[in-house]
């Protein structure tokens, strides 16, 4: 292939250079590589739109052909950051740029006769580049408003050195109908990367004085809207780009320039096809996450922010009206086909997980009545996974089992097989088993990385020995294996890291409860209990790790564990817990979400090594907020249920 050698020479010319290995990794880093994927391996999609009797006609000619288009792309990338910001190094860029222009210029000369065609043309391609350059530059001066054909314009005049490598399949094969076709597709191709580049670098084109179409418009609705733009900063710009619907139209504009350069090529020219049509998907994938974004964003401001006006006691009474108005704040965010949604990730919402969960938590305690408006399909199912989307995962199931259990349903056999599936040999139970179909659902290559879904967790496991806690019909060496597996996964200061959750607490306090009661582990529970008693804050909340915010969540998991366990040791802070919980219930009856959800990279075993999380709905090593709230406010219930039965 034309791009694999494309990329052997390009290599072999940096590791050449006489700079710092530091700035040959720059150079040549595959990620970097990867995003110029379309430009490396586009000689070879022309090629695979002529004739095979005629590639041997020029077969010596294309090989460097190739490397000399790639190379003259990566000086002019050179050449416009060094006109355009700042360079770390510019003696070291200016370098780099010379070697790159001077070889891709000599290699052409040896391609090509001084009396080519090709070398007008190529001067034709040049001066559209440079006076393109140019009018951006004046445009951006005078922030002018931006006119779609001026757009596009400019888009086709950026990219004008790309069209070069079209003439030069033209002079060496001698086909004009052959480079009307590639220009038309190319300049549309161009015009949908130019929609798409000014959406992504929104903010760096911003800072560099750089004035784009995507910011003409964000400017002109503004002032439609009556906003005084020089009061709204680049935040409050970035985010109306994609609420006012600009980001939605750039991206369907790209999407039908896509369909335009596609058009003219027949389903022989697979290798194109196959590009635009990856990036048609990248670009509905991309439309689908901004409106499942703004959908959230209206989903968490319909939630009240306002804290009851309450000046909670320990008694019957104030514990009765919080769960019924997080009864009814439950039972209105129930969907119409009977299932709770919470947590929006990658892989879409949360809603079998979820609503498993829930009714779990509202079952084990109480005889709710919200469970009366529940998907009756919901206690025949034999797995569930995340979402309809997802595969079956083990978590899913465990609370699956949860709800059949604490609403007194047969467990099916079939059930109980599936969930024995993701056990390991190890004590510990695995998310997912199935790597090859987990593969399959992340759209991942067959050899890729998915050790980090697929290994023992401990939080999947402590929720497992919950269960098998539970029942005492369930096989008892199972339960103590379970137990020694996260024994030996216990820290020194006497917690379990969990592997999908952002605090410790999740995975701590579900082991403390499958241990509470078994005297043959008195000496783990007791420090298990004292480690989740010393992460109290003053307030009487447990704090979310993530976001140094008192949290409901791992507030109520940390104190229905140590109630469990020891109600008069810890009574004291089970009722500052109690109270901070009462007192920081919205009007609306739930409690507040917060990043509790953190969703590592498939091949992160230890997610405790990555240092930075973004707090992001979609991608990987992000923290996911429960938006819908129901999550946190079911646990909530769950624990005041527990507590009102203890104080009764």
């Amino acid at each position: 292939m034309m791009s694999k050698n494309t990329i052997l020479q390009f290599e072999k010319l940096v590791n050449s250079l006489t700079i710092s290995d530091e700035s040959k990794e720059n150079l040549i880093s595959k990620e970097l590589l990867a995003a110029h994927s379309f430009y490396i391996d586009l000689p070879s999609f022309i090629l695979s739109s002529i004739e095979d009797d005629k590639h041997n006609i020029v077969k010596e000619k294309l090989s460097k052909l190739a490397f000399c288009s790639y190379l003259y792309f990566r000086s002019l990338l050179l050449f416009d950051a060094m006109n355009d910001s700042e360079v770390a190094d510019r003696k070291v860029s200016s370098y780099v740029f010379f070697n790159f222009f001077e070889i891709a210029s000599r290699e052409l000369g040896r391609i090509f006769e001084h009396d080519a065609e090709f070398w007008i043309d190529f001067e034709c391609c040049k001066q559209k580049y440079f006076k393109a350059q140019l009018w951006e530059k004046e445009k951006s001066k005078k922030r002018q408003k931006f006119h779609l054909q001026e757009f596009e314009k400019l888009a086709i005049g950026k990219s004008a050195i790309c069209d070069a490598i079209v003439f030069a399949f033209r002079s060496l094969f001698q086909n004009d109908l052959l480079a009307e076709d590639w220009l038309f597709s190319l300049h549309h191709i161009h015009i949908a990367f130019q929609y798409l580049d000014d959406l992504d670098d929104f903010k760096k084109d911003y800072f560099d004085g750089q004035w784009t179409y995507a910011q003409s418009l964000v400017e002109e609705s503004i002032k439609e809207q009556k906003y005084k733009s020089e009061g709204c900063d680049i935040n409050f710009k970035y985010r109306y780009l994609y609420t006012s619907g600009i980001a939605l139209k750039h991206i369907d504009s790209a999407i039908q320039h896509f369909k335009k350069a596609k058009s003219v090529f027949d389903k022989n020219v697979k290798e194109l096809n196959q590009f635009i049509d990856y990036k048609i998907r990248v670009c509905e994938s991309q439309s689908e996450e901004i409106r499942q974004l703004l959908k959230k964003t209206t989903e968490k401001i319909s939630k009240s922010n306002i804290t009851k006006n309450c000046k909670a006691i320990i008694s019957e009474v104030p514990i009765l009206e919080a769960l019924n108005d997080c009864s009814t704040f439950l039972a209105n965010n129930i969907n119409s086909d009977g299932y709770w949604e919470d947590f929006l990730t990658s892989g879409g919402r949360g809603k079998n997980w979820i609503t498993n969960y829930v009714v779990s938590q509202l079952s084990e305690y109480s005889d709710s009545s919200v469970l009366n408006k529940l998907s009756s399909e919901l206690f025949i199912r034999h797995d569930a996974g995340y979402n309809e989307m997802m595969m079956p995962d083990a978590d899913s199931i465990n609370f699956l089992i949860a709800t059949l259990h604490f609403t007194n349903k047969d467990i099916d056999r079939r059930l109980h097989e599936k969930w024995l599936d993701y056990l390991n040999p190890d004590g510990g139970w695995s998310t997912y088993k199935d790597e090859r179909e987990l593969r399959k659902r992340l759209g991942f290559p067959s050899d890729a990385n998915v050790k980090g879904w697929s290994a023992s967790h401990t939080c999947v496991s402590a929720t497992a020995t919950f269960l098998l806690s539970l029942d005492e019909s369930m096989d008892r060496s199972l339960y103590e294996s379970c137990i020694n597996f996260l024994v030996n996964r216990l820290s020194r200061k006497g917690f379990l890291a969990s592997y999908w959750w952002s605090s410790p607490i999740y995975a701590t306090a579900y082991f403390l409860m499958s241990i509470a009661a078994n005297l043959n582990y008195k000496l783990y529970a007791s420090v298990l209990a004292d480690w989740i008693g010393r992460q109290q804050s003053e307030t009487g909340a447990w704090p979310n790790p993530a976001t140094q915010i008192d949290n409901p969540f791992y507030t109520s998991l940390a104190a229905k564990s140590l109630l469990i366990y020891d109600s008069r040791k810890f009574s004291d802070q089970i009722e500052k817990a109690i109270l901070w919980l009462l007192r920081s219930q919205k009007t609306d009856g739930s409690w507040p979400s917060d990043y509790i959800l953190r969703i590592p990279a498939a091949d992160v075993v230890n997610p405790d090594g990555i240092h930075y999380w973004r707090k992001s709905s979609f991608g990987v090593n992000t923290l996911i907020d429960d938006h819908e709230r129901v999550f946190s406010s079911a646990t909530v219930y769950n624990l005041l249920n527990k507590y009102k039965l203890h104080i009764v």
